[in-house]
């Protein structure tokens, strides 16, 4: 697991905290200063993250004045969901599944303002076949890298 991670731009006085982390974040609040950021970005990693409302309630500490956030939950159950489904995408590492609308709530309990909120599921449905479709194509050294259990695991939470 990386360490969270942070690097600032003061450009302007614009402040960025970036979290990077490839394993859910243990159960401590991360260790940047109350205020210290003004603008929070996390892209297709808030699933990851167990504690959702504690996550939530440690950015809001960390905002400065006017603060901002910006993050996608790529996992956002929008329709029926079977359990196979659920292992197939849960498969390669942890995934936590919300509806709509919770992220939302959760925003607002841990005392932020949502500003605004975009449904992306085409996008990620697009993305989702061109992955598959780029795995397809290079099936073989995929599989010498992966092994055919690994591979297959993989692409099949493409479809």
């Amino acid at each position: 697991m990386l360490s969270p991670m942070r690097r600032v731009w003061r450009g302007r006085r614009a402040w960025m905290c970036a979290l990077a982390s490839c394993a859910p974040m243990p159960a401590r609040p991360c260790g940047f200063e109350r205020e210290s950021c003004g603008a929070l970005l996390c892209i297709d990693a808030i699933n990851h993250l167990p504690d959702r409302p504690r996550v939530f309630r440690d950015w809001a500490r960390l905002f400065a004045p006017r603060g901002r956030l910006l993050f996608t939950d790529p996992i956002t159950v929008t329709g029926p969901l079977g359990s196979d489904e659920t292992a197939i995408r849960a498969s390669i590492a942890y995934f936590l599944f919300v509806p709509p609308g919770e992220d939302e709530r959760l925003l607002r309990e841990a005392g932020l303002r949502v500003l605004a909120v975009e449904d992306a599921t085409e996008n990620m449905a697009t993305v989702a076949e061109r992955w598959l479709a780029a795995r397809v194509k290079r099936a073989d050294p995929l599989t010498e890298i992966d092994g055919d259990e690994t591979f297959h695991g993989h692409s099949v939470s493409f479809k």
